[in-house]
């Protein structure tokens, strides 16, 4: 079911704005004629909104180049700009090699599926596409001592299977760290896979500059670990074992990622 609302004023935000606010500029090289962009998990619309605004702002009808998806409709309000229901625990009702540009921001920790939710991306994304999403980072400083102490990390509360729940903190259902989203990237084909800060989470940053020498010194130990274990494991995972400890996934609110479709070799 495709529907196009109509004209309201700025749709609620369920994420933070400022993770918007990071990834807009990371979509800014496919806002323009004849680029298609996906947007899954719209909610109310209020990131469909920008992307909207910023291809009005270069004379594009986003009518034509965007399309947002989510679970519900009630509450998405963007003009011009058509809504398709959909779950995206189940396969996408769209077709292969569709979109230049996919982003769902805070969707996948929603997800029962998150795996197959990366490999529908890639299967509807175009070659050279670029996926971009965001999930609340485990990883963070607070975080970790909040799993440490409640068996809980930040932004994760004991799940409920209510459907009416889906949208609260209780829906949090998939509270991967960030080595295990780039698995399923890889999995399902995606490469050039990166981690993009989102903004400082002030509690987290606190621990992180107080205990960052017992952070390199661990994440030291465990790589050694990691190549006795397999020297082939160790070359899979040596990027995201790097990056896991890292200070800007130390004091990163939300773990924003990026991804590329790669282009067929041509002999």
């Amino acid at each position: 079911m495709t529907h196009t609302p109509p004209s309201v004023t700025e749709a609620p935000v369920a994420s933070h704005r400022q993770t918007n606010a990071r990834i807009l500029p990371l979509l800014a090289p496919f806002i323009e004629a004849g680029r298609r962009i996906l947007d899954l998990g719209s909610g109310a619309g209020y990131m469909t909104q920008k992307v909207a605004a910023l291809l009005r702002d270069k004379q594009i009808d986003p009518g034509r180049h965007l399309l947002a998806m989510d679970l519900f409709g009630e509450s998405y309000r963007c003009e011009g700009v058509p809504f398709q229901q959909a779950d995206l625990n189940e396969r996408l009702p769209l077709e292969a090699d569709t979109f230049d540009a996919i982003y769902s921001i805070e969707v996948i920790e929603h997800l029962r599926r998150p795996y197959d939710f990366l490999a529908e991306c890639h299967r509807v994304l175009k070659p050279g596409g670029l996926l971009v999403f965001s999930t609340p980072n485990t990883l963070h400083a607070l975080s970790r001592l909040k799993q440490l102490f409640s068996g809980f990390s930040d932004l994760y509360v004991p799940p409920s299977i209510k459907p009416e729940n889906g949208g609260r903190l209780c829906g949090h259902i998939m509270p991967l760290p960030y080595a295990y989203h780039v698995y399923g990237l890889r999995r399902a084909g995606f490469t050039h896979i990166e981690f993009v800060p989102d903004r400082i989470k002030r509690g987290a940053m606190a621990f992180a500059i107080l205990l960052f020498p017992f952070f390199k010194l661990t994440s030291l130990l465990h790589q050694r670990r990691v190549r006795r274990y397999g020297a082939d494991v160790y070359a899979e995972n040596a990027a995201a074992l790097e990056t896991t400890n890292s200070f800007a996934m130390l004091s990163s609110r939300s773990c924003i990622i990026t991804a590329r479709k790669e282009k067929p070799h041509v002999a």
